[in-house]
């Protein structure tokens, strides 16, 4: 059993032995990844409702006026944003989790 004391008790700098949050952060890792989609969910339903700037604004005067090329350029707006948002908490992930590669070889 890893404990947070061991580094110290030996003598040896947490870094050098490649400590890591483990147990946390094992769990805690497709929550981050679900709540960051969720949050763009949100973003992007309430940017629809009722707004009088951004990207859903010109969306919806667009569909007032029936220009669907800004329609459809709002769109691939929010899934750039999205993917970057995504890509950005995977990487986040990633680095911080590097030791689960090694865990199962």
């Amino acid at each position: 059993m890893w404990s947070w004391r061991a580094p110290w008790v030996l003598g040896v700098q947490p870094s050098r032995v490649g400590w890591r949050c483990r147990g946390p952060c094992q769990g805690s890792s497709p929550v981050c990844v679900y709540s960051v989609t969720l949050c763009w969910g949100a973003l992007v339903v309430l940017e629809q409702i009722n707004t009088t700037q951004g990207i859903g604004y010109l969306m919806n005067r667009a569909r007032d006026y029936g220009q669907t090329d800004v329609i459809v350029v709002g769109l691939v707006i929010y899934m750039a944003l999205g993917l970057a948002s995504d890509g950005l908490v995977r990487l986040a992930q990633a680095r911080a989790l590097r030791y689960r590669k090694v865990i199962g070889s």
